[in-house]
């Protein structure tokens, strides 16, 4: 298998280096937003992740689920026929009302790094059916996640006021 994007929020970091060193160890390769350096468009960086990679890996906890930036990978990944594996990190998460794109797919048990998670975690990615190829016609990328008051500020700052 190729490689592996972990979606995460940044409350989430531990368990997704975690995660990340465990995909490494049964010979995968993980990728997440800590290997972006400084000066790249890291939105774009972020997007063409997870249009490269093989298996999407959504960090499942109360947080990621709320992050207006994971929310938009997560669809992406979907509208790309990406291979979408949710991982359970948390007890304070109601799988009984994941998101439509994510409560149709089978997550992987996480909430104790364990011996047990990790034999669940290799079985999940071997048996993972392979993501589609691209579509001919890529969807709309989301917009980066970036707050409103940047916009709000430049456009305050644009306008000159008279008496």
């Amino acid at each position: 298998m190729g490689s592996i994007f972990i979606s995460y929020d940044r409350d989430s970091r531990p368990i997704a280096i975690t995660l990340a060193a465990d995909v490494e160890s049964l010979g995968h390769n993980a990728w997440f937003d800590q290997e972006i350096s400084g000066g790249l468009a890291w939105w774009d960086q972020i997007l063409a992740q997870v249009r490269q990679c093989d298996v999407f890996l959504f960090v499942l906890n109360p947080q990621t689920l709320e992050s207006v930036a994971c929310k938009s990978e997560y669809l992406y990944a979907a509208d790309l026929g990406k291979a979408i594996l949710p991982i359970l990190v948390s007890d304070h998460v109601a799988t009984d009302l994941l998101p439509p794109a994510l409560s149709r797919i089978q997550f992987v048990d996480y909430r104790t790094a364990d011996r047990d998670a990790a034999f669940r975690l290799a079985r999940a990615l071997n048996s993972i059916p392979p993501s589609e190829p691209l579509p001919l016609s890529l969807p709309t990328p989301p917009p980066a996640p970036i707050s409103y008051l940047g916009s709000l500020a430049e456009r305050v700052d644009s306008t000159s006021l008279s008496y």
